[in-house]
């Protein structure tokens, strides 16, 4: 929802910010929600995450409308059907990616501290309503959940730092690039 709202929002600011702005803006927004949830704990309110989640949204939806025009916009007429596909196939293949990479990260994180524990045979699959798992171990699978989950939320604020920082670099590469075309342009 806080997505879609906030790309109904690009236009306003593309009239008042240039568009490689918008994209550092909402880069910075995701990072500044990723450190939000790196900083959750398992004791956290649910409402906490509700907050991080909508930054995050919010942040996703001023990026991708005005990285979409500025694909199209980079090249030929001719040429947008295959630019606009190809980012939409590296979207696809990045989401399933990072799907993959961060499931194992949770999965590696989530029997690594079980181990720790001694607890190396929980059953996480377990119903927890019924009372398939006894209630001093829920308080253990818990703990060991809300560590895995801590591990996707660093790996979270690590890839959304380098895309601010990324973000930032060109545009301080691109300034320096358009100082250097006035500068042979007017001698």
């Amino acid at each position: 929802m806080v997505y879609v709202c906030s790309s109904l929002l690009n236009p306003c600011l593309v009239e008042r910010m240039k568009p490689n702005w918008v994209i550092t803006f909402g880069t910075g927004i995701v990072t500044a929600a990723s450190l939000f949830m790196f900083s959750l704990t398992a004791d956290s309110p649910s409402a906490f995450i509700y907050m991080a989640t909508g930054l995050v949204g919010l942040g996703m939806g001023l990026i991708s409308p005005i990285f979409m025009l500025t694909i199209q916009s980079s090249v030929q007429q001719k040429e947008r059907g295959v630019a606009v596909a190809l980012n939409t196939f590296t979207n696809t293949f990045s989401q399933t990616l990072g799907s993959a990479v961060f499931g194992t990260i949770f999965n590696l994180t989530l029997l690594s501290e079980a181990k720790k524990k001694g607890e190396g045979d929980l059953n996480f699959n377990a119903s927890f309503s019924e009372g398939h798992v006894p209630e001093d171990m829920v308080s253990e699978m818990h703990g060991i959940l809300a560590s895995a989950v801590h591990a996707i939320y660093s790996g979270m604020l690590l890839a959304a730092g380098l895309s601010f920082a990324v973000s930032f670099a060109l545009i301080k590469r691109r300034k320096s690039k358009s100082k250097e075309y006035q500068y042979l342009k007017h001698g």
